[in-house]
C-alpha cells in the first residue's frame, strides 16, 4: 500500500488544470477577432451579391425575396441593392469596430468581453434591419410577378435646333433663241400662178 501511495507523491493536480492567464488571454483574443469577423464577412457577402450572383433568378445563390424573383429586372435590382447595402454596412462596421476596439486595450478581461458582446449584438441588430429593408424595397418597386409597379421615366433626348430648309439651287435654263428665218431664194423668185399676173404699168 505504501508503494502504491508513493506513486502519487510527485503528482500535482494543479499541473492538469489549464493556465488561467493563458485562457483569459485567448478569450480576449477571440473576442476581439469575433468583433472584426462579422463586418469582414458582411463586406464579402455584399461584394458577392454585386459581382458574382447569376444573372437570372435561382434557388441556390443570391439574395432571394418573393418580390425579387419574378423577372430578370427584379432579380438584378434586388442583387444590386443587397450588394450595396451589405458591402456598405460591412465597411462602415469594420471601420467603427476598429476604432472602438482600440479603446478597449486597457480593460480587464470581463469588461473587455462585455464590450465585445455588446458590439456583436449591435452588429446583429443592424444586419437584421438591413435584411428586413432588403425584403421590403423590392416589393415597393416590383409586383409579385416581377412587373414594375410604375413605368420608369423615359430619358428625354436633348432638343435638336430646327434647321432652315435650304432649297436646292436650280441651274438657270438657257433662253431659247428663236431661229432666224432662212431666206429661200427659190420661193422668192417663184412665178405667180396663171391668172394672177400683176397688171402691167
Amino acid at each position: 500500500m505504501d508503494k502504491l501511495l508513493s506513486l502519487f507523491d510527485n503528482f500535482d493536480l494543479a499541473k492538469l488544470l489549464p493556465d488561467l492567464q493563458k485562457v483569459f488571454s485567448d478569450i480576449r483574443t477571440w473576442a476581439g477577432l469575433l468583433v472584426l469577423i462579422g463586418p469582414l464577412v458582411l463586406l464579402g457577402v455584399g461584394l458577392y451579391y454585386m459581382f458574382l450572383t447569376p444573372r437570372e433568378a435561382n434557388h441556390r445563390t443570391g439574395f432571394r425575396t418573393p418580390f425579387g424573383m419574378g423577372s430578370v429586372s427584379a432579380w438584378r435590382f434586388t442583387q444590386r441593392i443587397a450588394g450595396l447595402a451589405y458591402a456598405g454596412l460591412g465597411l462602415i462596421l469594420l471601420i467603427v469596430m476598429l476604432i472602438w476596439k482600440a479603446t478597449w486595450s486597457g480593460l480587464d478581461i470581463l469588461p473587455y468581453v462585455t464590450k465585445a458582446a455588446v458590439a456583436l449584438i449591435v452588429q446583429g441588430v443592424l444586419v437584421a434591419l438591413a435584411w428586413l429593408g432588403l425584403n421590403i424595397v423590392p416589393a415597393i418597386f416590383f409586383k409579385w410577378n416581377g412587373d414594375p409597379r410604375r413605368e420608369l421615366p423615359e430619358r428625354k433626348m436633348p432638343a435638336v435646333p430646327r434647321q432652315k430648309k435650304i432649297r436646292p439651287v436650280q441651274p438657270e435654263q438657257p433662253e431659247e433663241i428663236p431661229e432666224e428665218e432662212v431666206f429661200d431664194e427659190n420661193a422668192y423668185f417663184q412665178e405667180d400662178p396663171p391668172g394672177e399676173q400683176p397688171p402691167m404699168e
